[in-house]
């Protein structure tokens, strides 16, 4: 019951986005919430210390629908959006009991470099 609610919210209100493995031009759509992690965030993770106020975007948390399970793909994954793609820097599925309410992930801008 819990886990329906999540999924539903996040397929109704996330955005649109596509998951792709290393070398691979398919990918698997689905809905996510993608937002920048905020300084108390990095803080908690180890990262380098920022002015309050001020972020250096490297960092985006990522809140998505369990069945597109990030936390088992390869290293160096990409999550693409409209407008940005992102590398998957961590991922672990968020348990309610014994079944999985979403996966969180950790992303990190990708620059693609020019040809």
């Amino acid at each position: 019951m819990v886990d329906e609610y999540v999924l539903n919210t996040i397929r109704c209100f996330g955005q649109s986005v596509e998951v792709l493995e290393p070398n691979s031009s398919v990918g698997v759509k689905t809905k996510a919430f993608i937002q920048p992690l905020r300084y108390k965030d990095k803080m908690y993770m180890g990262g380098i210390y920022i002015e309050p106020g001020f972020l250096d975007g490297s960092g985006y948390l990522y809140i998505g629908a369990s069945d597109v399970r990030l936390d088992t793909m390869p290293f160096n994954s990409l999550v693409k959006t409209k407008e940005c793609s992102y590398v998957i820097r961590k991922a672990r599925a968020v348990y309610f009991q014994e079944e999985i309410l979403y996966i969180w992930a950790i992303l990190q801008l990708c620059i693609e470099e020019e040809q």
